[in-house]
């Protein structure tokens, strides 16, 4: 956004919302363009759910999600993690990641949950790195993030060793739709922010 015209018109509509929200959103015409983000290990969900309402897609990136967390945090520093290490600690989380065609009682019993974490629900993106940054001992599973945030916030992100952890990117559009200027400078700006980060700092 910060790269706009603002000498020329501007019409921007930008949405965050769920995955699913978004497919329906972007078949419904809604928005000309999305972009999703889903763990591999349930592709074949979202791929059924694509091709049920008529979208295509294009894969953006693939990556394995990294432990972000204040630069005091206990666990920072170390290179290496493995799930149980985050048992004492509390876990700020995305509190709608849902599935296409799994329930959510059949969504929590596949995920990584660990008995007896601590969980902060978070319903909209804007707070995790002030709750990061402030929150004794929160940590959050995140898609590489830009060093420029980081530092903004005092965090650290880390490698961990845990099955699962792997996402995609897709970009989602309807079939036969053609792309505006705007989109088109998304996209450019969209794949420029993903090569910076792919190769960002991780202790």
């Amino acid at each position: 956004m910060a790269s706009l015209d603002v000498s020329k018109p501007i019409d921007v509509n930008l949405g965050e919302t769920t995955s699913i929200d978004g497919v329906n959103m972007v078949a419904d015409g809604l928005f000309n363009i999305g972009v999703i983000r889903y763990q591999t290990q349930y592709e074949s969900y979202f791929c059924d759910f694509l091709r049920e309402k008529g979208l295509l897609s294009e894969t953006v990136w693939e990556f394995e999600s990294l432990a972000a967390m204040s630069e005091n945090h206990p666990l920072a520093g170390r290179e290496l993690l493995s799930l149980p290490d985050f048992a004492p600690y509390t876990e700020i989380t995305h509190g709608d990641c849902n599935v296409p065609y799994i329930n959510v009682a059949q969504s929590e019993n596949m995920s990584l949950n660990l008995s007896g974490r601590k969980v902060i629900n978070l319903y909209e993106g804007t707070n995790q790195y002030s709750l990061l940054s402030t929150v004794p001992g929160a940590f959050m599973w995140v898609s590489p993030t830009p060093e420029e945030i980081l530092r903004r916030y005092s965090l650290v992100q880390s490698k961990c060793d845990a099955p699962a952890h792997k996402y995609r990117d897709v970009l989602i559009y309807r079939d036969g739709s053609r792309l505006g200027y705007l989109d088109r400078k998304f996209l450019d700006k969209l794949y420029e922010v993903k090569n910076s980060v792919a190769f960002g700092s991780v202790v």
